[in-house]
């Protein structure tokens, strides 16, 4: 694979982003599945602040290929295409005029670890040290790799959190080194990770160094300081299972559907039961029972699927709500504690119809 800088420049009366349309396009011709088609990765990109110039460093196996994923910003201005390499690469070789030698090796580098989270779909919360999505005070502790500064605290410390002797038995715990018949990847915790099933991920230690019994209450950072339901009058309540919670996969936010027939799909699931129903309300109608997709299980997403019907035009919202088989319900509203955790209230999701 061979390395490019590619440079987009468009004067400022033809610039993409005064026509909404035009704009969603271009975006989506930089959406990494896109991009893949067209023989392409992006390893970088940014925008001139103040200009109309946008800067991308990709990796093709030809420039062609790269020239033909650019035709959509060309006729909008100019593409320029480059050869080029990394520094590293560049200072290897002896000079930035000496020929490139090939790269080797799987270390994984943070950023290109990064981007492997985000084109693998997972929410990053921070990139350095990576942190991505989707306990009691206790005894059996679980060391991560992964550490830094934080308030109060002198000098680094490491990222630990432990669970009871009786919960790591009754979560039915395992120590994950592979993931879909493939070693375990970086931005999930390779080589080891611990996995604890319904509860929330922070409980999931990636990176996994160490595993320590002890014989009095784990009192790390990350144990009691923080991953705590903190509500008035100074109540607490650690972080544990994940509460039950549905969302909307199809439609898409702001999609538009034709009057009649409207398929909604999405997932739901819940940390302390398998799922009982999913209800949808259309523009605020009554509530309509999903049909469940496949068989019910604790600790897998529950698809689900209705059929329903819409007869005017404009924008409307479709709401879901889960319910699991403990009898615990989404609330209207989320609730509120000091730090924001476990929010699972009624998803809305606008829709037009035309």
């Amino acid at each position: 694979m061979a390395l490019f800088v590619v440079r987009h420049q468009h004067e400022a009366d033809r610039c993409p982003a005064r026509d909404p349309d035009l704009g969603a396009m271009l975006l989506n011709c930089l959406s990494r599945p896109n991009v893949r088609q067209q023989g392409v990765e992006i390893r970088g990109e940014a925008v001139l602040q103040g200009e109309h110039t946008l800067y991308l460093i990709v990796e093709s196996s030809e420039e062609r290929y790269v020239r033909n994923f650019m035709e959509p910003f060309a006729r909008a201005g100019s593409v320029d295409v480059h050869a080029a390499s990394t520094c590293v690469r560049v200072v290897a070789s002896g000079g930035c005029a000496r020929a490139m030698p090939a790269a080797d090796g799987d270390v994984v580098d943070p950023d290109e670890a990064c981007q492997r989270a985000i084109d693998a779909g997972l929410v990053v919360h921070r990139a350095h040290p990576l942190n991505c999505e989707t306990s009691i005070p206790a005894l059996i502790v679980f060391r991560g790799a992964d550490g830094g500064n934080v308030p109060g605290r002198s000098g680094p410390i490491h990222f630990e959190r432990s669970l009871k002797l009786d919960d790591a038995r009754d979560s039915e715990v395992l120590l994950a080194y592979t993931m879909n018949g493939e070693p375990l990847p970086v931005q999930h915790g390779h080589p080891l990770r611990l996995v604890v099933p319904g509860w929330y991920g922070v409980s999931s230690v990636k990176w996994l160094t160490g595993i320590e019994a002890n014989d009095h209450p784990f009192s790390g950072y990350f144990q009691t300081e923080r991953y705590w339901y903190e509500w008035e009058h100074a109540a607490r309540e650690p972080v544990t299972l994940q509460r039950v919670r549905a969302l909307i996969t199809e439609p898409g936010p702001d999609q538009e559907r034709d009057q009649g027939q409207l398929v909604v799909r999405g997932v739901a699931w819940s940390g302390a039961a398998a799922i009982a129903r999913v209800e949808v309300s259309l523009g605020g109608g009554p509530w309509q029972e999903a049909r469940l997709l496949g068989e019910r299980h604790r600790h897998s997403w529950q698809w689900w699927e209705l059929s329903t019907w819409v007869g005017r035009p404009g924008r409307t919202s479709l709401r879901a709500r889960a319910t699991d088989l403990a009898g615990r319900a989404q609330p209207e509203q989320p609730e509120w504690n000091r730090l924001g955790y476990g929010g699972n209230a009624i998803q809305e999701m606008p829709v037009r119809v035309q």
